[in-house]
C-alpha cells in the first residue's frame, strides 16, 4: 500500500489533473466524472419551416466544427429524456419539434396548451425560436470568445502552461522553453474539462493569467 502525490501550479491544473484521472483510472466512488465510452449530444438544427429543432448523436468524441452547436451533453437516454420534457412543459416548446414525438397530427402538449401549435406551424418561428434558446441556454456550449488558442499560464511552487483551443484542452507544459517545441496532441472536446475550463475564464480574477498565442502551431 502507498500514496502517490502528483503536485500542480494551482487549481486550474489540479481540476484537470482530478478530471483526467478520474476517466483513466475509473475509480468506483467517483461516478459524476467517470467516463462514459459513448455520450449523447444534443446539437441545434433548423428545420425546412424555419423552426429550430434537434439532432441528436451518440459520439466518442465530439468534432470541433460542431461544439458551439451542443445544447446539451448527456450521459444517458433516461437523463436525456427527462431533461427533454421537462424544458417541452416550462417553456411552451413542441415535443414533436424536440424529437419526443412522431405523430403527423398536433403534439400532446398542444391539447393540454402547453405548445402554440408550432407543430402545425400555427406559431412564428422566430417566436418558437426565442424561447427554444432561452431554454436551452443554460447548458448550451457557450460561444468560444477568442480568435486564437489561448495559453493559461499558473504559478506556484512550480510554473505550468496550459494551451486551450475552442473550449478543447491542447496540453500542458512545465514551461515556454517546452511549449515552443509545439503540439502532439489533437482536439478533444471533454465536457467536464469545458465547465472547468468555463468557470476558470468567465472569473475576471483570472484574465490577466490568460494571453493569447501567437504562431501556434496548427493542430488536427
Amino acid at each position: 500500500k502507498y500514496i502517490e502525490t502528483k503536485q500542480t501550479a494551482g487549481e486550474l491544473g489540479a481540476l484537470l489533473l482530478e478530471s483526467s484521472l478520474i476517466k483513466k483510472l475509473q475509480p468506483l466512488l467517483n461516478r459524476q466524472l467517470r467516463y462514459a465510452s459513448k455520450m449523447t449530444v444534443l446539437l441545434k438544427t433548423t428545420d425546412k419551416n424555419g423552426y429550430f429543432t434537434l439532432e441528436k448523436k451518440q459520439i466518442e468524441e465530439i468534432p470541433k466544427d460542431e461544439i458551439e452547436n451542443i445544447v446539451g451533453v448527456y450521459k444517458s437516454q433516461k437523463q436525456l429524456q427527462r431533461y427533454l420534457f421537462d424544458l417541452a412543459y416550462q417553456h411552451m416548446l413542441c415535443p414533436k419539434l424536440l424529437k419526443l414525438e412522431k405523430s403527423k397530427a398536433y403534439c400532446f402538449n398542444f391539447r393540454l396548451k402547453k405548445c402554440n401549435g408550432a407543430c402545425k406551424q400555427e406559431e412564428l418561428p422566430i417566436k418558437y425560436n426565442l424561447r427554444f434558446t432561452e431554454a436551452f441556454y443554460k447548458h448550451k456550449v457557450r460561444q468560444w470568445q477568442f480568435e486564437k488558442p489561448i495559453i493559461i499560464k499558473e504559478v506556484g511552487d512550480q510554473e505550468e502552461i496550459f494551451v486551450i483551443d475552442k473550449w478543447c484542452f491542447l496540453g500542458s507544459y512545465k514551461n515556454e522553453n517546452e511549449l515552443k517545441e509545439g503540439l502532439n496532441q489533437q482536439y478533444s472536446f471533454d465536457f467536464d474539462t469545458y465547465k472547468i475550463l468555463k468557470r476558470y475564464i468567465s472569473n475576471p480574477n483570472n484574465h490577466t493569467r490568460i494571453n493569447m498565442v501567437d504562431g501556434f502551431p496548427e493542430v488536427n
